[in-house]
């Protein structure tokens, strides 16, 4: 039963990744720029700090791209606001401003186990160069240093 609900989990947050990065790459085209946090990271932990300052203010993790882009900016299919584990992070920057993003699914514990499939051999789109055992990130093209 665990590993099902892992594997329902994983499937979920891979689901989440690919529709936020459609609503993006629609943002983008329309905008020609990503939504704007100013390089701060914005999500729904309850801290986060590393790398950066972090905002957390539920639906405007990216402000901007929900309701017209995406129904809503998903949450983490186990994450919990008192909890800075399982979350979504976004984050733009550039010169100006929104020509990069990042979003990342954070702390994520089925990478530290590597349980359910959770792996980057199943999922190599998602690869974090800089979190390779915390996080699957998308990003803009290039977009390696977020």
């Amino acid at each position: 039963v665990d590993r099902v609900r892992k594997n329902a989990r994983v499937a979920q947050r891979v689901s989440d990744l690919k529709r936020v990065q459609s609503a993006l790459d629609l943002y983008y085209a329309k905008n020609r720029s990503y939504p704007v946090t100013g390089g701060a990271w914005r999500g729904e932990c309850a801290s986060y700090s590393a790398g950066g300052t972090y905002t957390a203010n539920n639906g405007l993790v990216i402000p901007g791209l929900a309701p017209t882009y995406i129904p809503r900016i998903p949450v983490d299919p186990q994450g919990s606001p008192s909890s800075d584990y399982n979350c979504y992070l976004y984050r733009s920057g550039g010169n100006p401003d929104g020509t990069e993003y990042a979003f990342l699914a954070h702390q994520v514990i089925e990478l530290y186990d590597g349980s359910a499939g959770a792996s980057y051999a199943k999922y190599p789109e998602f690869y974090d160069s800089i979190r390779p055992t915390t996080a699957w990130k998308i990003s803009s093209p290039g977009r390696v240093g977020f």
